[in-house]
């Protein structure tokens, strides 16, 4: 009986010590638009923002911004990382006009919490 509990108490700890560590670093901030003809900033409501691993074009995750322009990525793994958002303005212009940005390398390790704030353009 003793070398069975022995035997378990083994086998929790390997599980315990191997466990894989989870991916706590998140992005967050809003996603706003610069109007040229009005020359005023506004939400970019309903933008889709992309999470990209480092300079590649495709994109890992993605998401849709808030009414107030805002966004998040949680659970991103250690790494370089860049963000792209693309918005069209259908509420504030007579023709619908497309926006897009994209940011600079941004690193991320451990629990970290990055604000990224971004300003879309007119194409």
């Amino acid at each position: 009986m003793k070398k069975l509990v022995l035997l378990l108490v083994a086998c929790s700890i390997s599980f315990v010590s191997c466990k894989e560590k989870k991916d706590n670093s998140t992005f967050k901030g809003v996603i706003s638009a610069y109007l040229v003809y009005t020359d005023e900033t506004v939400p970019a409501e309903e933008a889709t923002v992309y999470l990209h691993n480092g300079t590649a074009e495709a994109y890992i995750k993605s998401t849709v911004a808030k009414a107030d322009g805002s966004y998040s990525f949680t659970e991103v793994p250690d790494g370089e990382y860049q963000i792209s958002a693309k918005w069209k303005d259908t509420k504030y212009s007579a023709r619908p006009s497309d926006y897009y940005a994209r940011t600079a390398s941004i690193a991320v390790s451990g629990e970290q919490e990055e604000k990224v704030d971004i300003t879309v353009k007119e194409k």
